[in-house]
């Protein structure tokens, strides 16, 4: 029966070639376009599953609202935080690290220099996220803060084949030289992480503490912990507010009695899993897109049901000229149920081909789509879940396509087909194709109008006035803590041919970071009347070599203006404890400050005790002398 149903499938498919072929590539190009965009889904929602413990395993983020509205959201948090946390919930933390990541760092061994990518962490950082080690230990490189591990890939590129484990290399990173011994070689998880981890070595909690870095208004790493297995998230995160009343010290911030540290300062822990897609204000490395992943998947659903719409079209439309087969089959005894499985067959052999068909499209297409999406994805043929997939693919749409005409073609009535010999559809049916081609033609619109919106929005991101000209800019990381060598470095560049200015900045715009600074009105007392404001410390040539246009007063002026001075280790320094300086605002800042406009905001004064990003409590008066125009110091993401 089944070799008679599969005979009579192909040679009714050989029979109507074209017919054939069109059902099949119609098919095969939703199909495709799913699989490509489930690819790219599937990747994107696999970052950081794979850890044993991914779902007791959370990162702390840190929310500081500057002035009533005005927020701050940022992943770092103090070194302060963690032992605070384990020693407060000492039986619901199992395990925590913090995460100090340098992208700028590099490496010297002799006389060559490598560019690399560095993470300082805690020991039980590999208790949460475990690395095979293939040479040395571990244990020992987080027990030592003069150690260091090295990823295999990593001392390949610095000791080619040799086995490096107790070679001293120099590591620079932001601007401070330090020797250390390679103690450890290990293997990076092959899984998709956030988590990019060349080389590690351990935290020194003591060195920073020495060098005013540990406290409470200093942001500087990434604190992650694990719950204990009996903990109720939901728990923990309740008593957190009181963790930060009994713990966070905000008077160096914005101090004042009528103000509690959980008022203006929040903690959320977020799963390690969600990090990738739900982190926007995470701006240390490429982020994913949550409403992007959703989108894809909308997108994916809707090509697959377009082309099951026409797929199911084409067959019903068909059926009238197999009423007469139909009809013959059932007066020689065929029943109704014989003739549905008989029909599905047959659809499932056209998907069967469209799969096929999609596959060898899908490996034609992935490299560009693998440029248009920017990452690296493959067809895991190996995989018993790939075969799984697929054929759930396969039956779903061979019984969502096929089912109703079907249905249809074994409805039809011998008696009445054989007595009059017409083969024409029924109202029901036709009126069912005309329903399906107005929903599929509002499908297809919405798509067109949606890829017409995504495109829009993509040239206005990329085209948008970012308040500077980037047009023939290079920036280099990390050059503003090399103290009176930065300036040798700038007039070496000045005199290269065809570089017209040059200026040095803690930060530059698009690269993200910036300093928070609480200012009060000259002579008011730090309280509530403090304002946060994100602030970056420039040379003279700034705004000249950025092109920031001026909208009232000067910019600054070498040898008329103060620079501040920062020691070996990139502290800042002054000759007494307060210090006057001059400042230029943009105009949003003026705005944040309480200034009508850029001309009232010139002559105004400022004073800051202290700044978050560093622990000295010196007092920093600011005369303000110039007002800018705004600069886009952040991606559009993490703005909204």
């Amino acid at each position: 029966m089944f070799r008679n149903y599969f005979v009579t499938a192909c040679n009714n498919l050989f029979k109507n070639k074209l017919y054939t072929i069109i059902n099949i590539v119609g098919l095969a190009i939703g199909l495709a376009a799913c699989i490509l965009i489930t690819l790219y889904v599937q990747d994107e929602t696999s970052y950081d599953k794979h850890w044993q413990n991914a779902d007791r395993i959370y990162r702390l983020n840190k929310t500081i609202e500057f002035t009533e509205g005005t927020l701050e959201k940022g992943i770092r948090s103090s070194l302060l935080a963690l032992p605070a946390l384990k020693s407060y919930f000492s039986e619901e933390i199992e395990y925590g690290s913090r995460l100090l990541q340098f992208p700028g760092s590099s490496f010297q061994i002799g006389d060559e220099t490598y560019e690399g990518f560095h993470a300082f962490v805690d020991s039980e950082f590999t208790e949460m996220f475990p690395l095979e080690v293939t040479s040395g230990s571990l244990e020992t490189t987080l027990a030592d803060p003069g150690s260091i591990a090295l990823s295999e890939e990593t001392a390949i590129r610095l000791y080619g084949n040799t086995n490096p484990v107790g070679e001293i290399l120099t590591l620079d990173f932001f601007g401070l030289a330090r020797d250390f011994q390679v103690t450890a070689i290990y293997r990076e998880s092959e899984e998709n992480t956030i988590f990019e981890l060349p080389s590690i070595s351990m935290i020194d909690h003591d060195r920073y503490v020495a060098l005013g870095m540990a406290a409470w208004q200093s942001q500087m790493v990434q604190t992650i912990v694990q719950l204990s297995p009996q903990t109720s998230f939901e728990q923990f995160d309740s008593l957190v507010p009181k963790f930060i009343d009994d713990n966070v010290d905000i008077t160096a911030m914005m101090a004042g009695p009528a103000v509690r540290p959980s008022d203006r300062v929040s903690y959320e822990f977020q799963n390690v899993s969600d990090i990738h897609l739900n982190s926007p204000f995470d701006n240390s490395r490429a982020n994913g897109s949550s409403t992007l992943v959703i989108a894809f998947t909308i997108i994916a659903v809707l090509v697959l049901l377009i082309g099951n719409i026409n797929f199911m079209i084409l067959t019903t439309a068909k059926a009238t000229q197999r009423a007469r087969e139909v009809a013959m089959r059932k007066a020689l005894g065929a029943r109704r149920g014989q003739l549905i499985t008989q029909f599905l067959g047959e659809s499932l052999i056209v998907v069967m081909l469209s799969m096929f068909l999609a596959l060898v499209t899908v490996e034609l297409l992935l490299p560009v789509f693998e440029s248009f999406v920017g990452k690296s994805l493959q067809v895991s043929y190996s995989a018993p879940e790939t075969y799984l997939s697929l054929l759930a693919l396969l039956i779903v749409t061979g019984i969502t396509g096929g089912l109703y005409p079907a249905l249809v073609l074994s409805h039809f009535r011998p008696a009445s087909i054989l007595k009059t010999n017409q083969t024409t559809d029924g109202n029901g049916s036709v009126a069912l194709r005309n329903i399906l081609v107005v929903f599929q033609f509002t499908i297809s619109i919405a798509l067109l109008v949606a890829t017409a919106v995504i495109y829009s929005q993509i040239n206005y991101s990329n085209g948008r006035d970012p308040g500077f000209n980037r047009e023939n800019l290079m920036s280099v990381l990390n050059t503003f803590e090399l103290g009176d060598s930065r300036e040798t470095l700038k007039q070496q560049l000045l005199s290269l041919p065809g570089v017209s200015s040059a200026s040095y900045s803690v930060f530059s715009p698009m690269q993200g970071g910036y300093n928070i600074i609480a200012y009060t009105p000259r002579g008011e007392s730090i309280g509530n009347s403090s304002t946060m404001v994100p602030t970056s410390h420039i040379d003279a040539d700034f705004f000249e070599t950025y092109q920031i246009p001026l909208l009232a007063g000067r910019t600054f002026e070498q040898g008329r203006d103060r620079e501040l001075t920062y020691d070996q280790q990139g502290v800042q320094t002054f000759e007494q404890d307060i210090v006057d300086i001059n400042a230029v605002l943009n105009s949003s800042a003026a705005r944040l400050l309480g200034f009508s406009s850029a001309e009232d905001a010139i002559g105004g004064n400022l004073g800051s005790s202290v700044e978050v990003n560093s622990a000295r409590g010196d007092v920093v008066n600011l005369s303000i002398i110039g007002v800018v125009a705004d600069t886009q110091f952040s991606d559009l993401r993490t703005l909204a």
